[in-house]
């Protein structure tokens, strides 16, 4: 019975042991990612950034009765597109040249990707109720 025991310890203990190896094998392979895309994942936040700041004027010069409502929640788009802009700039800045490395870029990178996300949450959210205002 013990070695029964002893077999299906040791099957827990290499199942666990390949988990383990497979995430972290995952885990390599997505932080280096990560290093190697660092720049394309920028480009692509500005992108959005300037769609968002675009569709603000857009909507801003078409709309014909600026109510209180409306000016509020433009000027909260604006100022969140604002935002976004600073952020990306500065990431945009402290990505790698001769004085700093790759990755201590990637890292700064990811620190700020959560507050990048926040802010564009923020637009998302002020942008819709703005559009489902303009569609009563």
């Amino acid at each position: 019975m013990a070695e029964v025991l002893a077999v299906l310890g040791g099957a827990a203990a290499l199942t666990q042991l390949i988990h383990y190896g497979f995430l972290s094998v995952s885990t390599i392979s997505a932080l280096s990612y990560n290093i190697r895309h660092t720049a394309d994942k920028i480009d692509t936040w500005i992108d959005q950034s300037l769609l968002m700041t675009n569709l603000i004027d857009d909507i801003d010069y078409s709309i014909r009765n600026h109510t209180p409502n409306t000016v509020q929640l433009l000027a909260q788009c604006r100022k969140d597109a604002v935002r976004l802009n600073t952020l990306l700039a500065a990431c945009r800045k402290y990505m790698p040249s001769q004085k700093r490395s790759k990755a201590s870029g990637t890292v700064f990178v990811i620190r700020k990707e959560e507050e990048v996300e926040r802010i564009m949450l923020s637009y998302r959210n002020n942008f819709n109720i703005l559009a489902s205002y303009l569609a009563m």
